[in-house]
């Protein structure tokens, strides 16, 4: 991949040179201050803002009312007292961290935390109030602002998108169950603007998204994979659950979790109705179906119709 990105800047720097007429050292002149420029103006003061705490900080000076303290989990910042207006504790550990926040729920508290412990928080929080943990400040990818009380605003969290508060209504309802511990509530397809369809068109890109309920801890560490059978062909579509995420050891029970894959069919799947097919595997091994249609620890969702 490396060697194709330096063809391509190769190439079209040299096209550019013979366009412009102008000698070479010029022409490399002018491409590195451009780069520069889009490095001094753009990049970094992005990334900063990614690695920065201080928006943080001040999302919580906004936000945060009388008596409501402010502590760290795996931040270190000088910025963190001056903002909260006196001392500020700090956690080395997101299990401490948690016990801190929640030890009293009628006092509104706030946590700094780096996003790698958002889904161990997270689990902790839906173990004991049952819904996501709040996040109020989710504009960076590795610092955030939790608290134990969401109050009026949004829940920021990108966790809300892969375990449901609410109710779910899935467009192929399913009733199935790993063990004692996983059911199945269905699946549904979407398409790249996330509008629901009901058939699928060859070279097309989709999100396959399946919905279980969990019912106790789950056991084991599996891989999901999808197959779409028919006309003796298959697709195949083995990926890591959540994208590897949030792992299924952090999965609580009356959790309702989507997990969300890309397929493509290839040209070959001609037009007609293919059986959808998904489960959980670890290396020859199955998670075990014990209710619902299936075939081989494969769940049979039923039809899906190709145009």
């Amino acid at each position: 991949m490396g060697v194709v990105v330096w063809y391509v800047v190769q190439h079209g720097f040299r096209r550019l040179v013979q366009g412009s007429r102008q000698p070479r050292a010029a022409v490399t002149i002018v491409a590195a201050l451009v780069a520069g420029g889009v490095l001094s103006f753009w990049y970094y003061p992005a990334l900063a803002q990614q690695l920065s705490p201080k928006e943080v900080f001040e999302a919580y000076a906004r936000l945060h009312g009388p008596d409501e303290p402010l502590a760290l989990v795996g931040v270190r910042s000088r910025t963190a007292a001056y903002y909260s207006g006196g001392e500020v504790e700090s956690f080395s550990d997101a299990g401490r961290a948690f016990t801190w926040l929640t030890e009293r729920m009628d006092q509104r508290r706030w946590l700094v935390v780096k996003s790698d412990d958002l889904p161990k928080l997270n689990s902790l929080y839906r173990k004991q109030v049952g819904r996501n943990l709040p996040v109020l400040d989710g504009r960076s990818s590795q610092i955030l602002l939790v608290s134990n009380q969401l109050g009026e605003h949004r829940n920021e969290s990108w966790l809300t998108s892969i375990l449901l508060d609410d109710p779910v209504e899935p467009a192929h309802r399913v009733d199935a169950l790993f063990e004692d511990q996983l059911q199945v509530l269905g699946w549904e397809i979407t398409d790249r603007s996330g509008r629901p369809v009901a058939d699928v068109v060859p070279q097309t890109k989709y999100r396959m998204r399946f919905f279980y309920k969990v019912l106790r801890p789950i056991t084991g560490s599996w891989k999901a994979f999808i197959h779409i059978d028919g006309f003796q062909r298959r697709f195949n579509g083995d990926h890591a659950v959540l994208d590897g995420k949030y792992p299924m050891s952090l999965w609580q029970p009356d959790d309702v979790i989507v997990d969300d894959a890309e397929i493509q069919l290839e040209p070959n799947f001609t037009p007609g109705d293919y059986t959808v097919f998904f489960g959980f595997f670890a290396g020859e091994s199955r998670f075990r179906v014990t209710r619902g249609p299936n075939h081989e620890n494969r769940v049979n969702g039923g039809a899906l119709r190709v145009r």
